[in-house]
């Protein structure tokens, strides 16, 4: 068997690469053909991963007596990308990453974010096809740093999970790499206010759907400043909770503003907005694809027929926290 390292090993064609590991196939049928013909792909060229995919397209469909062995195989073959992996993030100080492998290739990494910085990005992304960071203890020396140089490896991106502390300058870093594929940024407990907040007007970003601010230090001002950002045209679902100055002038601001028409869900539990507040937003527009208000509060006399209009139009959406 080849060694994950050799040339023949390390083969990718990387469109067919990115319509197997497109998050989007809508079936298990989908994506089981598009891993297939990367299989036959890798095959012809010599890469044993053709084996290693092959199987595990068709281990879904095996008789359950067949699955054990089937999942043996797998195991053999997939160690030794493993054990190049851990050798390559070993040599690095990369070690306390985790990596999820699918079909012998790394979709996502978790863990301590500390050492990843610009040049280590370049390698990482030239090696596997990773789309999913959740890396822990992120500063913004190190984000500064994978601004600079060749940023590409940031195009292949779509979901990206940072903590640990960050101003307008590592946010500012952000806005320089290209996410074109972005589909979720989550920025929880890092320290933002409402610079940092502002900062993020410059993410360089086409699909993000999901953005997630919770828990940070950012008021009705930086919420503002963020929704003149043309960005908010993509954007589905907006987590502010725990952001404890947002009070209703937000809402205020949601309503007026041009451009949410693909916002489904608002969440903002432990702010200065009440569940009732939400019936401001009911009538609204431009907010006419909202399914999803989340908010702290309960229902009493005082908010009972407000709470009621909200679930005579969002139902089940009304979520209280």
């Amino acid at each position: 068997m080849a060694s994950p390292s050799s040339p023949a090993a390390r083969q990718r064609n990387l469109e067919l690469e990115a319509a197997a590991l497109d998050p989007k196939l809508r079936s298990d049928e989908e994506a089981s053909a598009a891993w297939q013909v990367y299989a036959d792909w890798l095959m012809r060229v010599g890469d044993p991963r053709g084996e290693l995919v092959s199987l595990g397209v068709h281990e879904r469909g095996a008789f359950r007596s067949q699955r054990r062995g089937i999942r043996a195989r797998i195991d053999e073959l997939q160690q030794p990308y493993v054990e190049s992996w851990k050798q390559w993030a070993d040599a690095r100080s990369l070690g306390r990453l985790r990596p999820r492998f699918v079909h012998g290739f790394i979709r996502e990494l978790s863990g301590s974010g500390k050492g990843l910085d610009g040049a280590a990005m370049v390698e990482l992304f030239a090696r596997e096809p990773v789309q999913r960071l959740r890396l822990e203890g992120v500063d913004d020396d190190q984000l500064e740093s994978w601004a600079e140089g060749d940023t590409s490896w940031a195009e292949g991106l779509r979901y990206l999970k940072l903590s640990g502390s960050l101003s307008a300058e590592g946010i500012a870093a952000l806005g320089k790499l290209p996410f074109g594929r972005l589909e979720a940024l989550n920025l929880v407990d890092v320290g933002l206010d409402d610079e940092a907040c502002g900062a993020l007007w410059d993410l360089r970003t086409e699909t993000l759907e999901r953005l997630t601010l919770t828990g940070n230090e950012i008021t009705d001002e930086g919420v503002a400043g963020l929704l003149a950002s043309e960005q908010r045209r993509q954007w589905r679902h907006l987590y502010l909770s725990g952001n404890e100055e947002v009070s209703t002038e937000t809402l205020d601001k949601l309503c007026e503003t041009e451009g949410l028409e693909k916002l489904e869900g608002i969440y903002v539990t432990n702010t200065d907005i009440a569940i009732e507040d939400f019936v401001v937003c009911i009538d609204v527009p431009g907010l006419a694809g909202l399914r999803v208000v989340e908010a702290s509060g309960w229902v009493g006399s005082r908010n009972r027929e407000a709470v009621e209009r909200m679930r005579a139009r969002w139902g089940r959406g009304v979520r209280i926290r």
